[in-house]
Order: C-alpha cells, then structure tokens, then sequence
C-alpha cells in the first residue's frame, strides 16, 4: 500500500468486512485518482486478478474491475483515496499532512482555551509540544 495517510477509519472498515464469515466481496480494490488502486484486498488468492494488468497505465483499476466479474468474483469498489507515486503526489500528501496538523492544532487551542481560560503560558506550551509530536508522528484521524 504506497497511501500512508489513509484514515484508520476506512482501514478498520475493511478489516471488519474481511473478517466476516463468509465475506460479502471475493475482490475489494481503492480506487485512485490517477486510475489505480491504493489497495487490493481479499479473502481468499485469486491470482487470476494479477494477470494480464498493463501496470503503470490509468485504466489498472478498471482492468481489475473487469477481470474480477470475467472470472465471476464478487468486486467491491472501496473509498477511493490517494497513492504516492510521483513527487507532485508526495507534495499533495504534504499538503493533506499539514491540514490535518492545522485542524488538530486549533482543536486543542479550542480545548485548552475552553478548560484552562487564564493559563494563556500553559496553552502556548501545550500548543507547541502537540505540534513537535505530530510532526514527529501525524494520526489519521
């Protein structure tokens, strides 16, 4: 999986669909905005699925799709999200990185203005160590 930001959420969703007894999907694929996926999951090996792909072409995922329901395989299309495959991909993860580090920063300005109204030096020193930490390790949400 090359979308390392991809929302634990979506993540925690797929897992609990691949972990029912028996799956409601033989093939689940992520689409992407540049035609491919950000992941390709399974319950069981369907090699099958891996063949005969033109990799590094727009149309990966639709091949997938179409190779999925030719060998009658149940296909659910997942969330689509972003992958990293370029340098202009890495920036736009930077970019979503630091959104992601702007929100959580004005949330805990918001709480800590909210629970502690007249510690403005306690506020500035919470504020600067959440932003050492999540840009030492950034959550998903």
């Amino acid at each position: 999986m090359d979308s390392p930001d991809i929302p634990t959420r979506i993540l925690k969703e797929l897992y609990n669909l691949l972990s029912t007894t028996p799956p409601p999907f033989d093939i689940a694929a992520g689409p992407t905005d540049d035609g491919g996926y950000w992941t390709l999951a399974a319950h069981e090996y369907h090699p099958e699925i891996l063949q005969n792909i033109n990799w590094g072409e727009n149309t990966v995922y639709q091949n997938t799709k179409k190779i999925a329901e030719s060998a009658n395989l149940r296909f659910d299309p997942l969330k689509p999200w972003f992958d990293i495959d370029t340098p202009e991909d890495l920036e736009k993860l930077m970019q979503r990185l630091n959104a992601s580090l702007s929100t959580l920063s004005e949330n805990a300005q918001t709480h800590t203005k909210t629970a502690h109204p007249k510690s403005k030096n306690a506020r500035i020193r919470l504020h600067k160590n959440l932003l050492k930490i999540m840009k030492n390790t950034p959550d998903n949400q």
